[in-house]
């Protein structure tokens, strides 16, 4: 290569990196952490250990709709296992029982001597809110009367969810038994005397709970409304074309100024809040579709009431939504120890 083509070709890269570094400069440096986080996070596989208990897959638990159904996992050789029930996330809109997120949590608690129930619910498309909390808490009364035909017990549920799923699993956890219960269970008209759940462990995973608050949580974790349209996390209830609004049919001017809104977790909790409830919360710190804020505040609210000793709050450094790092098998056996922990 002659002299002047090395001169051409060193400009070009010299060029190539100014340019690259323009770009970057463009963004602060939480900015730019935020999209390298979020774009670049690693993944993992699924188990690879054999299930040799009973598998109930597609159980209807109402008849109210073809997707009110569950899906069971029940081990082998464990005498009165205890149940975890899983709400899988998706925006209220997609996923099912089977998500990514539900298939690592059921593949590793039932291998770990947990019964496992794995809901599905109505989906935006079918049905608005409240229609998914009415299904779920339908589901939790179904599985709350059925352990002795499955071989679970059920006295003392743990619930788990994700995303969307937090939001719902919080709900169902925090609001009254006749409240949002519209959706009967298969064979409920049989009992006498109201059924009821009873959810010893709450487990939310990066949920909403404070859906008034979601616009203000980003703008002080000083995320920018660009990044936040492009990956679709429309979170101003305020805004009646925001898929928020349109999901809980719920425009925030339509509200009486000063009253909490109660379709919103965080204001569930008060003095009314079980104090045999223990609560575990977990949120990555560059979530970018649900502000990590969300998850302290909740956290902070249910110690105000139960006590900090029965809630524990993980904030995961760089973690995204629905991170797979959640789930690798040493966080679960952290959750698994501290489930461990929190029965009586």
């Amino acid at each position: 290569m002659n002299r002047r083509k090395k001169i051409i070709l060193s400009l070009s890269i010299i060029g190539g990196v100014l340019v690259s570094f323009s770009a970057i400069a463009l963004f602060n440096l939480n900015t730019t952490n935020l999209i390298i986080q979020n774009a670049f996070s690693p993944t993992h596989g699924f188990s690879k250990d054999k299930f040799d208990g009973e598998t109930f897959l597609g159980v209807q638990y109402s008849t109210n709709s073809k997707n009110n159904t569950l899906d069971l996992y029940i081990p082998k050789d464990v005498e009165d296992p205890k149940l975890m029930v899983l709400i899988h996330g998706g925006g209220f809109a997609y996923n099912d029982s089977q998500s990514r997120q539900a298939r690592f949590m059921y593949e590793y608690f039932r291998n770990h001597g947990y019964a496992v129930s794995s809901l599905n619910y109505r989906l935006s498309g079918e049905a608005l809110f409240p229609a998914s909390l009415s299904d779920v808490k339908s589901a939790l009364r179904f599985l709350s009367v059925n352990g002795e035909k499955y071989g679970y017990n059920a006295e003392n549920i743990s619930l788990w969810g994700e995303s969307a799923g937090g939001y719902l699993a919080a709900m169902a956890t925090l609001t009254p038994n006749d409240e949002y219960r519209d959706v009967m269970f298969v064979g409920e008209e049989l009992y006498t005397t109201p059924v009821n759940y009873h959810i010893s462990n709450l487990l939310d995973y990066y949920g909403l709970s404070d859906i008034e608050s979601v616009a203000n949580d980003f703008k002080e974790l000083k995320v920018p409304d660009w990044l936040l349209s492009i990956v679709g996390s429309k979170g101003r209830l305020e805004d009646e074309d925001s898929d928020l609004a349109k999901y809980f049919n719920y425009p925030l001017q339509n509200k009486n100024e000063g009253e909490p809104l109660m379709l919103s977790p965080i204001n569930r909790i008060d003095t009314g809040t079980p104090k045999d409830l223990r609560v575990f919360i977990t949120h990555g710190s560059v979530d970018i579709t649900v502000p990590c804020l969300q998850s302290k505040s909740l956290a902070d609210k249910f110690s105000s009431f139960i006590g900090e000793d029965n809630v524990e709050f993980v904030l995961e450094k760089n973690f995204k939504h629905a991170d797979d790092r959640f789930y690798t098998a040493k966080n679960l056996e952290k959750v698994a120890n501290w489930l461990s922990l929190n029965y009586k």
